[in-house]
Parts: structure tokens; C-alpha cells; sequence
């Protein structure tokens, strides 16, 4: 054996070790990839049930904002006092 080699074990568990090493990066980031595509579906099924429930909300605001001037129509309030009989009730509360 020569000064400054290593035996040939030596050079085999070396390189074992960096096959090991480059196989976790490789899996590492193969799940770091797994894991980003799932984040972007679930941020898209996210927003689509945001969306929807902005929706229904919509939906119930435009009801009521209805209801509220088919009220005024009906009874046009002529002053704050008719506004409050008008609007000042626990039903419309409600």
C-alpha cells in the first residue's frame, strides 16, 4: 500500500455514502414537488368554495336589499320618525 491512498473499502464506502446522499436530495425534492402540487390544488378547490360562498352571500344580501325596498315603495318613510316606525322593528332587525 502506498503513502496517502486509501484501500479500496475505504473508497467503496465513500462512494456508497455520497449514492446515499444524492438519493435523499433527489427523494427530498421529489416531495418537495409532490407536496407544491398538492398545495395548488387545494388553493384552487379553496377559492372555488370561497367563490361560492360569495356568492351565496351575495344572493342573500340582494334579498334582503330587495325586501328593504319593496318596503319603502310600499310606505315611502316621509321623515327620520316614519323611517324608524318603518325600519325600527325587531322583525326587520331579524
Amino acid at each position: 500500500m502506498t503513502a496517502g491512498a486509501f484501500p479500496r473499502p475505504v473508497w467503496l464506502s465513500i462512494g456508497l455514502g455520497l449514492f446515499a446522499a444524492v438519493a435523499i436530495a433527489l427523494t427530498i425534492f421529489g416531495l418537495r414537488a409532490d407536496a407544491l402540487d398538492a398545495a395548488g390544488r387545494e388553493q384552487t378547490d379553496l377559492a372555488i368554495v370561497v367563490g361560492r360562498e360569495i356568492s351565496a352571500s351575495n344572493r342573500a344580501i340582494d334579498t334582503i336589499l330587495d325586501d328593504v325596498n319593496a318596503m319603502v315603495e310600499a310606505a315611502p318613510p316621509q321623515n327620520s320618525l316614519d323611517f324608524r316606525r318603518l325600519f325600527g322593528t325587531e322583525a326587520v332587525a331579524r
